[in-house]
């Protein structure tokens, strides 16, 4: 069975009784052991001592032979060891966003100070990737050795760019120096000039992605959002035909296959795109109450990821896409839903990424073993506290 195997003080057993006292601890919890000492934010850390997990402590995956990234374009050291960094992008974008929500709400000059910490990191990673790697400026890797190398990475995911993104753009609006603003500008042209120049191909484990055929939620919503962000800061021809040429599969967007933060992530990039371009209103209102269904539907299942019989703890991520979800559709109570999600997370049992409880001889062999299987996951506790500054500024 999965268990909590934490041995360690911190976190404590119990986050709280009450949202505002688990509010305080998960703060805690992600700047004490999810930031790294370049300001980025881990996806996950092993359950058993809170710290990025070591190759030594992987023995059932010697190489990353027999994990999800075992194919992976990336150094084959770092293979056993991937969920360290993973799901970093994502985690920093969607961090970044959380605390803007949180100062939004607060005022607070400390959270101002963390927000600002993180943008610096996902610019350094930019930087480097445009310095270090061959794919060039534009490009942004999953940085599994961490942010100062990535000479050798070559996997990503469109979902890592749209966190980025939506976390940059949030930031140029509500908290961005003049200086910080121009290059924030640069960086999303950049990723829009990157993925135009490759035909919207890139690497993911191992697997040649080819985003214009595959008809996911969120790249459609993903790459629509980016051109008509760059668009509007860049009104260049390029960007506008990038757009048209994502409208022409929008369809997929009403009636789309994604995963539960798929769905969610094509709504809140249709959340950007009612501000960027409002003569579609009545279209990404449609697409957004059919994903934010198909979202709800998917989360309440035996398995999250029905083909790798992957149960994670989905709650929080579901929450934190209701925010957008609200603003979009404020008739549709689900504001109500995300306080009711927020409320089943009081415990560090709650955050681990796949559910506590689970037998392991019902689950696909690429969990159970230890790059996976005790996964002390930041995403959960990133989306429940943006979750929770979200309704606490709507009620402010």
């Amino acid at each position: 069975m999965t268990t909590d195997v934490c041995e360690t003080p911190f976190p404590p057993a119990i986050y709280g009784r009450e949202l505002d006292e688990v509010e305080r601890t998960i703060a805690e919890v992600i700047e004490r052991i999810f930031r790294d000492e370049d300001g980025m934010i881990r996806s996950g850390v092993y359950g058993k001592t809170m710290q990025a997990l070591k190759a030594d402590e992987v023995e059932d995956r010697p190489h990353g032979i027999g994990t999800f990234v075992e194919n992976a374009a990336m150094p084959r050291e770092l293979k056993p060891v991937w969920l360290n960094y993973e799901n970093a992008g994502q985690a920093s974008g969607k961090y970044l966003r959380a605390l803007l929500q949180k100062h939004a709400a607060t005022r607070d000059p400390a959270t101002l100070a963390l927000a600002r910490r993180t943008f610096a990191a996902i610019q350094l990673l930019w930087k480097n990737a445009a310095e270090q790697n061959p794919y060039g400026r534009g490009w942004i890797p999953k940085p599994y050795a961490g942010i100062r190398s990535v000479a050798e990475m070559f996997e990503c995911s469109v979902d890592q760019y749209a966190d980025i993104t939506l976390a940059l753009e949030s930031f140029h609006h509500q908290a961005a120096t003049a200086d910080e603003k121009l290059a924030i500008k640069e960086m999303v042209a950049s990723f829009a000039d990157w993925w135009i120049e490759r035909n919207y191909t890139a690497g993911y484990m191992g697997q040649t992605c080819y985003w214009r055929q595959l008809g996911r939620a969120h790249a459609i919503g993903f790459f629509l959002y980016l051109h008509a962000l760059a668009y509007s800061w860049y009104p260049q021809k390029k960007y506008k035909e990038g757009f048209d040429l994502w409208l022409d599969s929008s369809r997929a967007l009403v009636f789309p296959y994604a995963c539960v933060n798929g769905y969610g992530l094509a709504v809140e990039c249709m959340e950007r795109l009612l501000k960027l371009r409002p003569d579609l209103k009545g279209f990404w209102l449609e697409a957004s109450e059919t994903n934010v269904e198909h979202m709800l539907r998917l989360s309440e299942q035996p398995y999250n990821y029905p083909k790798s019989k992957i149960r994670m703890q989905l709650k929080a991520f579901v929450a934190h896409h209701l925010g957008a979800a609200h603003r979009l559709l404020p008739a549709k109570g689900y504001d109500a839903r995300m306080r009711e999600l927020l409320a089943a997370y009081n415990k560090r049992a709650d955050f681990y990424h796949l559910s506590r409880g689970l037998r392991l001889d019902e689950l696909d062999e690429r969990v159970t073993g230890n790059d996976y299987r005790n996964c002390f996951f930041a995403e959960g506790h990133i989306c429940w506290l943006d979750a929770y500054w979200t309704m606490k500024e709507r009620q402010g």
